[in-house]
């Protein structure tokens, strides 16, 4: 989310680039580079944000850690896949009784909660770019937003046919605010990845990721068919609850983010708005990039209600 500035070493960085960061440092200055003050902010920078390259590929240290990053994906994944695909649907139903408008719930509902994520996930993001929080700059940003999301689930149980909580319009309600949760969580969480995995290694990491993503939909899409009740949506509810927490403990406590080097710029939403001008071209290559990902949302709510 956060533009870095060009004297930034990132995680990617080649070791021959460090190898040669390191003999240019062993070699004796120069009287002209000695007298010349302007330059020794830069090569502090440098100096930081090389150290920060070799503790990020330090923290790298195998299948355990990749696990406990992609671990609140598949928890993400579980909840998403059960409540977009099965839930929220059987809870229009118990409380909607024409079947045309059921229909026009199904597919409006959920949109709400889309643009809840269109908005709130870029400025968490963002936000989270800035922070300096001793538990961590993304890291609180995930627990705050998992423990908003799981208070409108525990909300959301209590929606039935039977019960004083009922109108369709409290259901859209409830649905924006767990969004507005995940997508506080789910912004920073992105940022993960490139803070802490070095570039060599983001095809692994993707792999577990994308791995996160489908056993997280299996387990939420079966779970939820499997406890449905359109009577009783605590089950489903408390199965899911569970799961997120479970699947969520081992990303909090699992990984150690490391400091970015200072200076921290404060945050600025007109900084923000601008970062989103971007080339026509790059617009292209992420959208041919991603195209699978746009698909595989628009499958989710076309094809699942229907099994």
């Amino acid at each position: 989310m956060e533009k870095e500035s060009s004297s930034y070493v990132y995680g990617g960085a080649d070791e021959d680039e460090m190898s040669k960061r390191e003999g240019e440092e062993s070699a004796p200055a120069s009287p002209s580079s000695s007298t010349d003050d302007s330059s020794a902010p830069q090569l502090i920078l440098e100096d930081e944000n090389a150290k920060y390259t070799m503790e990020i590929q330090a923290g790298c240290k195998g299948a355990w850690f990749y696990f406990c990053l992609a671990s609140w994906w598949c928890a993400y994944s579980i909840s998403t896949a059960a409540l977009v695909s099965v839930v929220w649907p059987a809870q229009i139903s118990a409380v909607v009784d024409d079947p045309k408008k059921e229909d026009i719930y199904n597919g409006f509902v959920p949109s709400l909660g889309a643009m809840v994520s269109l908005i709130v996930t870029p400025i968490a993001g963002s936000l989270s770019d800035h922070s300096t929080s001793s538990v961590g700059r993304r890291k609180i940003y995930i627990i705050i937003g998992s423990i908003i999301g799981i208070a409108f689930m525990i909300v959301m149980g209590e929606f039935s046919s039977k019960s004083s909580f009922n109108s369709v319009y409290a259901l859209m309600i409830l649905i924006m605010g767990f969004q507005f949760g995940m997508q506080w969580a789910g912004g920073p969480y992105a940022g993960l990845m490139p803070d802490l995995v070095p570039r060599t290694k983001y095809g692994i990491a993707s792999g577990w990721l994308g791995l996160a993503v489908a056993v997280g939909d299996l387990i939420g899409a079966l779970g939820a068919g499997f406890l449905i009740r359109h009577d009783n949506f605590w089950y489903v509810y408390a199965f899911l609850t569970a799961l997120f927490i479970v699947f969520s403990l081992p990303t909090i406590f699992g990984i150690t983010e490391i400091p970015r080097p200072p200076p921290v710029e404060k945050f600025s939403l007109k900084k923000m708005i601008k970062e989103f001008k971007l080339d026509p071209k790059k617009i292209l290559r992420f959208l041919l990039g991603n195209y699978n990902q746009i698909f595989r949302g628009y499958g989710h709510l076309q094809y699942f209600t229907f099994l």
